[in-house]
């Protein structure tokens, strides 16, 4: 099974069912063809969510479709800028198909901060580690699935203070991973050093939390704004 397989699966019992114990306690009371099916609607309406997301992205005016963005640690099920010019950077890179090579960068993007408290970006892969001219990207994005670690990576970013910064989650209402998800949200703002807006959005049975910061400008911390779509 492919890296991307593998983590879409785990994505997968992780909304559905919450742990891999409940997973295999359906599995054992299920046929194969009611999991598969199970399995292929739970992909489509997540592919459903994730272009209702990119509208809400769009919603908020935030630029990420051109190629001084950069989606990280993204996989070919799980990317969301294949229509767009945005770079994608991940260890998937050989996975993804029906882009344009010169979008893909092999490898992950470190956040690290130094003695000096200043925070370097380095692209780390099988070449090896080297830091990112901070000139190459404007605006670094990701989405769920997302780790703890990921998070963190991600609010190092946002701390070093001269980029855009887009992290969203997106699920069903009913996930068994949202409170899970809204968790996350909560350890990672307790990290961002500077201010930064967060949205949140309900359509229909579908969320979406959005955090986003804009570089060389304050911005003033908001609460959670809910708000229904109109369509």
């Amino acid at each position: 099974m492919k890296k991307s397989a593998s983590r879409r699966l785990d994505y997968f019992i992780r909304a559905k069912f919450g742990n891999l114990d409940n997973f295999k306690k359906y599995i054992n009371q299920n046929s194969n063809d009611e999991y598969i099916e199970e399995f292929i609607s739970w992909q489509e309406e997540m592919e459903f969510i994730a272009e209702e997301y990119l509208s809400y992205l769009d919603f908020l005016e935030l630029d990420f479709k051109d190629s001084n963005c950069a989606e990280l640690d993204k996989n070919e099920f799980d990317t969301i800028v294949k229509p767009f010019e945005t770079k994608i950077i991940t260890s998937f890179a050989d996975e993804i198909t029906g882009v344009d090579k010169r979008r893909l960068i092999n490898g992950s993007v470190i956040a690290t901060e130094e003695d000096d408290e200043k925070i370097h970006l380095l692209l780390s892969n099988a070449q090896g580690i080297k830091i990112i001219p901070e000139t190459v990207i404007d605006t670094y994005m990701t989405q769920n699935p997302l780790s703890i670690g990921t998070a963190f990576n991600m609010a190092n970013i946002h701390n070093k203070g001269i980029y855009n910064l887009i992290l969203g989650f997106y699920g069903n209402n009913h996930d068994k991973d949202k409170a899970k998800n809204e968790e996350k949200i909560k350890i990672l703002e307790s990290f961002l050093k500077y201010d930064y807006n967060i949205d949140y959005e309900t359509n229909n049975d579908h969320y979406f939390y959005v955090i986003s910061t804009a570089k060389n400008k304050v911005l003033k911390k908001e609460k959670v704004k809910e708000k229904v779509l109109c369509r």
